[in-house]
């Protein structure tokens, strides 16, 4: 193609060269203008500011992927330390709890030790008492001549019984 136009350049003058050049220029004009205006048309212009918008919606995802995967990590170390804690905290919670049962074992044989011990004297002193006072046999033989008195002081105070009947 550059072999057609440099013959038919070569058979041309240089005004008519000079011309071509004018005409050139300005369809180049013509050309600049309207990509210009294309530029400044509201649509060419939206596309822009669209194109923009998923320029800056893209840098953000990626911000935000990047700040997830950050996350997931803490929480996976988070989640690895949480369930060390709650394993040594189940091996406390066992060992406590079998320490527990074994306290209660001895206090349960102290107790039953201590019971027997404490109501060995008890059981002695009451039998010397038994065979030393005869008359101690119970504890409501004991109680009821107290009623029966307090009975007996309660109707001496009544002022009928302190003058009609017969003195002891």
């Amino acid at each position: 193609m550059t072999n057609q136009v440099s013959k038919v350049s070569s058979k041309l003058t240089p005004t008519q060269l000079q011309q071509r050049v004018i005409h050139l220029q300005s369809e180049l004009n013509k050309y600049k203008a309207l990509v210009e205006q294309y530029q400044n048309n509201y649509h060419y212009n939206l596309i822009d500011t669209l194109q923009e918008q998923v320029n800056q919606q893209a840098e953000t995802i990626t911000l935000l992927e990047e700040n997830l995967k950050k996350e997931k990590k803490s929480y996976q170390t988070i989640s690895e330390e949480f369930s060390t804690y709650k394993h040594r905290y189940d091996k406390k919670l066992h060992s406590l709890e079998k320490d527990h049962q074994n306290l209660q074992k001895q206090l349960e044989q102290s107790q039953q030790k201590h019971s027997k011990t404490d109501s060995e004297p008890a059981e002695k002193e009451l039998e010397e008492k038994k065979e030393v006072f005869p008359y101690l046999q119970s504890n409501e033989q004991l109680n009821q001549p107290d009623e029966l008195n307090d009975e007996d002081e309660k109707r001496n105070d009544h002022w009928f019984y302190k003058n009609f009947t017969p003195k002891k």
